[in-house]
């Protein structure tokens, strides 16, 4: 009980202290200073002063010009080939608003389940005539669809070196080889890794649609679609023989064999 006593007076005198009228106080409410800490400037008459605080800014601590609710605004890459048989994508929010509202899936979501023999027959073939082209999707840089061809853009592999190829002694990049000599190394068959990407990246443009026709390896270069496509637009109509095959395979339709030689 004899400890009481002091106690009792520190409580008073904090009182005391928060009672006292202090000009200092009053400007820093005012000036948006008190206001942003306890989201109260603008019920306490700072807020119509206080160049800001009216509009919201005190629960947000005036730093969004006006504190309005952030939304979110998504961009996402195209969805690319991630490990065995999945892809993945990159979701960002323009608006930088440090939420995830909204956010779409950056995967991994499985690929869909197509035939590899009736793409390495059928559909390759369509995709040598008007998609590998160097100045087209035959480049690795700013493309989000690639594709490999015999005497044109090669994966970045070791293959044999020398003249053709002859002197596995030696180990080159495929695509050094490729660029170096198209008529002889770069017109070598497609290895396995490169089968596999073209496959898996073709494969992956058809994620996410409600229909194959609606896949993005039809829709992009189909003339009177949503895509600009750089201008160029390979399908004039639906009726095209090639966008039919292409339509086809993202139907389902299979071959039971395929002999690529010399592909």
């Amino acid at each position: 009980m004899a400890m009481r006593g002091p106690l009792v007076v520190v409580v008073v005198a904090l009182a005391g202290c928060v009672s006292i009228d202090n000009p200092l106080l009053d400007a820093g409410t005012s000036s948006g200073g008190g206001s942003g800490s306890t989201g109260g400037g603008a019920t306490a008459g700072g807020g119509s002063t206080g160049g800001g605080s009216a509009g919201g800014g005190g629960s947000t601590g005036g730093g969004t010009g006006g504190g309005g609710a952030c939304t979110p605004d998504w961009t996402c890459s195209a969805w690319e080939p991630s490990g065995t048989n999945q892809a993945t994508r990159t979701c960002l929010d323009s608006n930088a608003c440090g939420v995830n509202t909204g956010k779409p899936s950056e995967g991994p979501t499985a690929l869909p389940a197509l035939d590899l023999n009736f793409y390495k027959c059928r559909v390759q073939p369509v995709v040598d005539l008007t998609c590998a082209m160097i100045g087209c999707h035959g480049k690795e840089a700013d493309r989000a669809y690639r594709a490999y061809a015999r005497g044109r853009l090669r994966a970045d592999e070791p293959v044999c070196g020398g003249i053709c190829n002859q002197n596995c002694g030696v180990m080159v990049s495929a695509r050094d080889v490729s660029s170096a000599n198209h008529h002889c190394s770069g017109r070598n068959p497609l290895t396995m890794l490169e089968w596999s990407r073209n496959f898996d990246r073709a494969r992956a443009s058809a994620v996410g649609a409600a229909t194959p026709a609606d896949a993005e390896f039809l829709t992009q270069p189909l003339a009177g679609s949503s895509f600009a496509h750089a201008g160029v637009k390979v399908f004039s109509d639906t009726n095209d023989p090639r966008y039919q095959t292409l339509l086809q395979w993202l139907s389902g339709a299979t071959l039971a064999t395929c002999v690529t030689a010399p592909n």
